[in-house]
């Protein structure tokens, strides 16, 4: 339950980001009102099929102008993304958004096309064998494609390692 709130929550907040900066207004405001996993009242939020919102027509019309490059990154102490102490959008192209390392960490996922499994910055780094787990989780898109990644590292030595950048926030 807790992956799928996690999964709701970042395509919210996916689908605003991207809108607000589509100049294509969606179209369907149908509601209808649906349990928010957060609490227990219900909130009404707009129906809004993929193909017909902002967020579907600048993947399809525009890939190249940034909106294409987009990720939710969120990092949690233990063993669960859930529930994170930071999270961070990340924007590519050009490097935006809340990320404070946006640039570099850009670049590092330029280098694997965005393939967080291939993430290996210092692969010879000297880490402890401390178990003080750190949960990352990342979901968005990269040129039109849907990406979604969660790992659990040893310490955030570990994490550092793999990561790079990307999850340095």
């Amino acid at each position: 339950m807790r992956r799928l709130a996690t999964g709701l929550t970042c395509a919210v907040l996916l689908l605003g980001a991207a809108a607000a900066l589509s100049p294509t207004p969606t179209t369907d405001t149908a509601a209808i009102p649906r349990q928010l996993p957060a609490g227990p009242a219900a909130e009404t939020i707009p129906r809004v099929p993929i193909e017909e919102t902002a967020f579907g027509s600048a993947i399809r019309e525009a890939p190249a102008k940034g909106v294409s490059r987009v990720l939710l990154l969120t990092v949690a102490r233990g063993e669960s993304p859930t529930p994170a102490d930071k999270a961070v959008l990340l924007q590519c192209g050009p490097p935006s958004g809340g990320h404070p390392k946006a640039a570099d960490a850009c670049k590092q996922l330029e280098r694997v096309s965005a393939d967080l499994n291939e993430l290996h910055v210092s692969p010879d780094a000297n880490c402890t064998k401390e178990y003080d787990p750190v949960t990352v989780f990342g979901a968005g898109l990269w040129d039109s494609s849907r990406l979604s990644y969660e790992r659990t590292f040893g310490n955030r030595c570990e994490l550092k390692a793999v990561t790079g950048a990307v999850f340095g926030f």
